[in-house]
């Protein structure tokens, strides 16, 4: 149930109350239980996400950050009751992990995580942040008309179905895979040397913990920067770490759509649904565009130059 502010901002003169796991309009003010957005962090992305939804939401949203006292937190989360709390917002995987296991009552829609989440006993809908492989391999043939091999460094074990759907897109945009495959960390130096003598002319990152853990970012950044090979990136953490460019939502819109969701009255606990991210920018480092001599990129829509 929800207090004066968000019945003013949000439901604008209607009320909201629980049916059957759905949050209803019932018109007429009534006395309700709160929002609770679990966080698995509070910083980077879950700062932009959370601002529009803590903007609207106000006093009638309650946070709890799991890195901060991930024990209490937990059991904060675990203890949660639908006489009390209207919905949860699950944001990052720590947090949607720990949302499979509140009361079956409480709806949930979760966020901050790359691929759709299955919950076995419980529905859960969400919008997803990881970009489609259709879509980046669409946008880097956009960028770059003339060059055609994709390098891409993963561990079989976590993204080989992954890297095999990346194959067969870039097949169907003429662009050529070469995926070296790591079992560590340990292997990456080893493996970025699989691209010298010209063997590549982009390095794509995938959502492989072995590649994308800050250690590994930073050994194939150095390497793609002294062989002037565009490095494209998940994120703008990774285009400040050395990444050329990087496909990324726009992570205060995604706290938007939360909040339109919310207001739509159709969150219930039983249904699960997934909303794709409906704004995508492309993030350049225009300072490393220049100093690695890049002069081949064309210019699209969405386009925004980081320094």
């Amino acid at each position: 149930m929800l207090g004066k502010q968000l019945h003013k901002a949000l439901w604008m003169g209607f009320t909201v109350t629980m049916m059957m796991g759905q949050i209803v309009f019932l018109g007429g003010p009534v006395e309700a239980g709160k929002v609770v957005m679990v966080l698995s962090h509070d910083k980077g992305p879950y700062q932009e996400v959370r601002a529009p939804i803590v903007k609207v939401l106000g006093e009638d949203l309650e946070e709890i950050i799991l890195s901060k006292n991930h024990n209490i937190a937990s059991s904060k989360v675990l203890g949660l009751i639908p006489e009390k709390t209207d919905l949860v917002i699950a944001m990052g995987k720590k947090a949607v992990g720990l949302a499979k296991n509140i009361h079956l009552d409480i709806p949930v829609y979760y966020s901050l995580v790359y691929d759709q989440v299955h919950f076995k006993k419980r529905g859960a809908s969400g919008i997803l942040v990881g970009i489609k492989i259709e879509q980046q391999i669409k946008l880097l043939r956009e960028l770059f008309p003339e060059r055609n091999r994709i390098g891409v460094i993963f561990n079989p074990g976590l993204t080989g179905s992954l890297v095999n759907h990346v194959r067969k897109i870039g097949g169907s945009h003429q662009f050529q895979l070469m995926a070296v495959p790591v079992g560590s960390r340990d292997e990456i130096q080893t493996a970025c040397r699989r691209f010298t003598s010209n063997a590549v002319d982009l390095l794509l990152l995938v959502a492989d913990p072995t590649v994308i853990h800050p250690a590994s970012l930073k050994i194939i950044a150095d390497y793609t920067r002294k062989n002037k090979i565009p490095l494209v990136g998940l994120s703008r953490f990774h285009v400040k770490s050395g990444a050329m460019l990087a496909f990324t939502v726009d992570f205060g819109d995604v706290g938007r759509q939360v909040i339109e969701i919310i207001q739509s009255g159709n969150v219930t606990a039983s249904e699960s649904r997934i909303i794709p991210p409906r704004k995508i920018d492309i993030l350049v480092n225009e300072v490393l565009k220049k100093e690695m001599g890049i002069d081949d990129m064309r210019e699209v829509l969405g386009v925004v130059y980081i320094q």
